[in-house]
């Protein structure tokens, strides 16, 4: 997308959303939205190899997309590099996450009778960097940054 300098924002996908129901122009107007469209993802986010991750397939299921995406990122980044998975596994690696939203875990919690089994490590935003350390065997320093008002971390996001 940056060789290409394009965006990836696009309209709500309509076999995922029915914008029409929810959006007003008005941002003030409660129940609705006021954008008509985002970032989304293209491929289906169960095509996930939970086998080469070392993830069961009902750890997967409870697993929140934004894990499986991260692992994936991250295979790609030392792979895109060229460094072999022997030189960066049990590596001194740092992660450092940003993220702002928690909309799986917080659909996990609809159903308090019947909790699924992976629900902290599952849907947790904080497990997010832990989870690639943990996959890929990284020692390094490990951190999440829960954005909660987007306005009060600008700093962050720039630095």
């Amino acid at each position: 997308m940056l060789e290409s300098k394009r965006s990836g924002q696009s309209e709500f996908p309509a076999d995922r959303f029915n914008i029409d129901g929810w959006y007003h122009p008005d941002q003030q107007r409660p129940g609705s939205f006021f954008t008509k469209g985002g970032f989304f993802l293209e491929e289906n986010p169960r095509l996930f190899d939970h086998n080469f991750f070392g993830m069961s397939p009902l750890e997967t299921r409870t697993a929140d997309v934004a894990q499986r995406k991260l692992l994936e990122v991250t295979f790609e980044a030392f792979e895109n590099a060229g460094i072999p998975w022997e030189d960066f596994y049990g590596s001194r690696t740092g992660v450092y996450v940003g993220n702002f939203c928690s909309d799986h875990q917080n659909m996990q919690f609809r159903d308090a009778d019947y909790p699924l089994p992976y629900m902290a490590t599952g849907g947790d935003t904080t497990i997010l960097s832990n989870r690639i350390n943990y996959t890929f065997d990284f020692k390094g320093p490990r951190y999440v940054r829960y954005l909660v008002d987007i306005q009060e971390d600008r700093e962050l996001l720039i630095s």
